[in-house]
């Protein structure tokens, strides 16, 4: 796969944020645990849009190595839209996956 010099751009910025907020420990930060990832996507304005055009592969793909292997461990993923934002911005929780059971 060819990632766009927009797209490489994008993974080192994120790799700098998850570097900066993890210290120096050089492995990712669940290893090879499964995840699950809950996404407020702050537009930098009003106009209209679709919450899929900025909830998929390039965030998870940019999340690979930093906080996880593969992005393959990501078991639950929530996205919602939040305020406007000036610039915009991308609040992301990730924690351990916990398994829902349900007994009926």
């Amino acid at each position: 796969m060819v990632i766009s010099k927009r797209g490489r751009e994008f993974k080192s910025e994120v790799g700098m944020l998850i570097q900066s907020e993890r210290g120096e420990h050089g492995v990712p930060l669940f290893g090879k645990e499964l995840v699950s990832l809950n996404m407020v996507l702050n537009p930098p304005d009003k106009r209209r849009r679709d919450i899929d055009n900025f909830s998929g592969k390039s965030i998870l793909d940019s999340l690979i190595g930093g906080l996880y292997e593969d992005d393959c461990q990501v078991k639950k993923l929530t996205v919602e839209f939040g305020e406007v934002v000036k610039g915009g911005q991308l609040v992301l929780i990730c924690q351990l996956y916990e398994a829902q059971t349900s007994i009926i």
